[in-house]
């Protein structure tokens, strides 16, 4: 895989393509949001639209916090590869499986 370095050239570019994955999830997330507000408003009333409704904050921010972990874990684990400390890379493997369930 090809070394990107994002500390140089255009930085609009750059952060655009390090930022194109974050903002296509967000996008998935938010059109399956309209999705599922359209189908429980159509089909089950109010009341469960309602709880759509107020669900949907509350996913978002244990999506957030979960996508946190996940690069934290990565950032943690890069970092220990290369020292010769696969058994630490393999700890936090480990780790992150255990706080996802």
């Amino acid at each position: 895989m090809a070394q990107i370095n994002l500390s140089e050239g255009p930085i609009t570019k750059n952060m655009l393509r390090f930022a194109f994955p974050m903002i296509c999830g967000n996008m998935l997330q938010q059109l399956y949001n309209v999705v599922d507000t359209l189908i429980v408003g159509k089909y089950l009333g109010t009341g469960a639209l309602a709880a759509v409704g107020s669900s949907y904050t509350l996913m978002t921010f244990l999506t957030s916090i979960l996508l946190g972990m996940c690069m934290g874990r990565e950032i943690e684990e890069e970092k220990a590869k290369p020292a010769t400390a696969k058994k630490t890379a393999g700890n936090y493997r480990k780790i992150s499986m255990y706080l996802s369930f």
